[in-house]
């Protein structure tokens, strides 16, 4: 399953951030792809966008904490986006429509 996937560097600069799309995840780590993406070694909060036909009802937000472990360069991909493999390190789940703590 694709989820929308919205990545912030942890000194949460105010810069374009990079979007991208869930190819695999688990409860450990995730792969997605992206137009550009941190370094390897790099700690970054995602947000995962759940939509309301998978979560019955409501949309919900995965916010998640994660290290960058691996990029795969454009070149490697037919999409011409790059591929990231992360760690999951924490996670927080709420509702779309909830506020969040900053």
């Amino acid at each position: 399953m694709s989820l929308p996937v919205k990545v912030e560097g942890r000194e949460r600069e105010r810069r374009a951030d990079p979007a991208g799309h869930t190819r695999d995840i688990s409860t450990n780590g995730l792969y997605f792809t992206a137009d550009s993406a941190p370094q390897p070694g790099a700690t970054v909060s995602l947000t995962l966008s759940l939509p309301p036909t998978l979560t019955g009802g409501e949309g919900v937000l995965v916010e998640v904490l994660a290290r960058i472990l691996r990029v795969e360069p454009e070149s490697s991909r037919s999409d011409g986006r790059v591929g990231v493999a992360a760690k999951i390190m924490q996670y927080d789940i709420f509702r779309a429509n909830e506020a969040r703590p900053n």
